[in-house]
């Protein structure tokens, strides 16, 4: 059965929950991580196109530059765990690793910005990552000044090597020395929700049904939209689901309402999303529909919108996200049949008949 991968970031905030008027966050963040393709890739001389080095990461702000991932909203690029030297140096600061970093972080941060991309990194709560090279525990101020005079623009935070007792504390004073930078850093907390990690859209192992799945659960819960695919390589069916623009604008919806599961019918979890336009005060929705079913054939569900809540007199229209066609219109009373295929997904996109 498919094990869907939300990439879901937990962002730091105070105990409060009150978050910053810094201007982030104010929609999912989109942008690519190398973690789930290239985890701790190290030896250079083996794999000298996929090991953590500057070279991977100037590659892959190349792709998402001329391939349209900018364009569509994935602003940044993201380095995860495994980037740093085994020590810090003399005087107590994080370096990189000199041989695969070379030129050090501030001179690859600068390239990413070159390429109209926000530059991050990866580090941990802990004393040390979850890989083993230096954490930040005892350091923290140190380390989001570092982080500040490299210029990065987002910061994720693991929770390895960390006694849980105090930890979330402990977030919140990073996040208040990264805001006394004064440079305004997205800070995403990751220990409660690393460990899920399995499969992203275009990695080995998953299919495109699957794939379509995913992308639609990330879309109607409102999930970061982070890639974690060599963007050198992914299949065009692949770039096609991760670019589609109908998806990334619900996910993306000023609403800012994250989707409910609201009913499992015959294996399939239906999931629906309030967002705009709002049209004679009725919200449009998007509703994704996700199959846990592992038979061989498509299986056809019949629901009726009115079931949903849906009750705009003059009905919806209704689109197909993934699969281009013309649009129906539906009433709230009619059936509507969706055909969903095993361990895979339909997006669709209902608007207010005026």
């Amino acid at each position: 059965m498919m094990k869907i991968s939300l990439g879901i970031l937990l962002f730091c905030a105070l105990s409060s929950v009150h978050g910053l008027d810094n201007g982030l966050a104010l929609t999912p963040p989109m942008g690519w991580m190398h973690w789930e393709r290239f985890r701790c890739i190290t030896d250079c001389v083996n794999y000298p196109n996929d090991c953590i080095s500057e070279q991977l990461f100037r590659s892959i702000a190349d792709q998402m530059a001329a391939d349209g991932y900018v364009e569509a909203g994935y602003e940044y690029l993201i380095i995860d765990d495994c980037w740093l030297a085994t020590e810090r140096d003399s005087e107590g600061r994080l370096q990189p690793d000199p041989e695969r970093f070379p030129n050090g972080i501030k001179a690859l941060a600068d390239y990413v910005h070159e390429k109209g991309i926000k530059f991050g990194i990866y580090e941990d709560y802990g004393t040390h990552t979850c890989a083993g090279y230096p954490g930040i525990y005892g350091h923290l101020e140190t380390d989001a000044n570092t982080f500040a005079e490299w210029e990065v623009d987002y910061v994720k935070l693991d929770g390895c090597y960390a006694d849980t007792v105090g930890m979330e504390e402990g977030y919140a004073e990073f996040g208040a020395y990264l805001n006394q930078t004064g440079r305004p850093i997205m800070y995403s907390c990751s220990f409660p929700a690393y460990k899920g990690l399995d499969l992203i859209v275009g990695d080995y192992g998953l299919s495109y049904s699957q794939s379509l799945a995913q992308m639609t659960m990330w879309t109607v819960m409102g999930a970061p939209l982070i890639m974690s695919v060599d963007l050198r390589a992914i299949q065009p069916e692949f770039k096609d689901i991760l670019l589609n623009k109908d998806a990334i604008r619900i996910n993306q919806d000023q609403l800012g309402i994250p989707g409910l599961l609201v009913s499992k019918r015959e294996n399939i979890n239906i999931w629906t999303k309030p967002i705009l336009p709002i049209v004679d005060e009725k919200y449009s929705y998007a509703f994704g529909f996700v199959s846990y079913r592992e038979d061989g054939n498509p299986h056809k569900i019949t629901i009726t919108l009115s079931d949903f809540d849906l009750d705009n007199i003059d009905g919806y229209t209704v689109k197909n996200v993934f699969q281009p066609g013309d649009p129906i219109n539906v009433s709230v009373t009619d059936p509507l049949e969706v055909t969903v295929d095993p361990s895979g997904a339909v997006l669709l996109e209902l608007n207010p008949i005026p």
